[in-house]
C-alpha cells in the first residue's frame, strides 16, 4: 500500500509544478505554506476534514487582514484543485 500523501508533500508538489511565478508569488505561497503547516499540521490530505478547513478559514481571518485571509484561502483552492 503507498503511504498517504501529507499536506506538505501536496504544498511542495504544487509549488514546484508552478514555475511561471515571480519571485514575489512564491514568497507568498511559502507564507501560505507556514500557515496551513502551523494550523493543519502535517497529515494526511484525506483526513483534513471540512470542519478543519472551516476552522483554518475563521483563524486567518480573525488573525490576519482580509485580503491576506482571501489570498491565502484561494491559493490553498488551487492546490486541491
Amino acid at each position: 500500500k503507498d503511504a498517504p500523501l501529507l499536506l506538505s508533500a501536496l504544498l511542495d508538489a504544487y509549488a514546484s509544478r508552478r514555475t511561471d511565478l515571480q519571485a514575489s508569488t512564491l514568497l507568498i505561497h511559502r507564507r501560505v505554506r507556514r500557515h496551513a503547516m502551523s494550523m493543519l499540521g502535517d497529515r494526511p490530505i484525506d483526513a483534513i476534514t471540512l470542519a478543519m478547513v472551516d476552522d483554518f478559514a475563521r483563524a486567518l481571518r480573525s488573525s490576519y487582514a482580509e485580503a491576506t485571509a482571501t489570498k491565502t484561502l484561494k491559493i490553498m483552492r488551487q492546490v486541491f484543485k
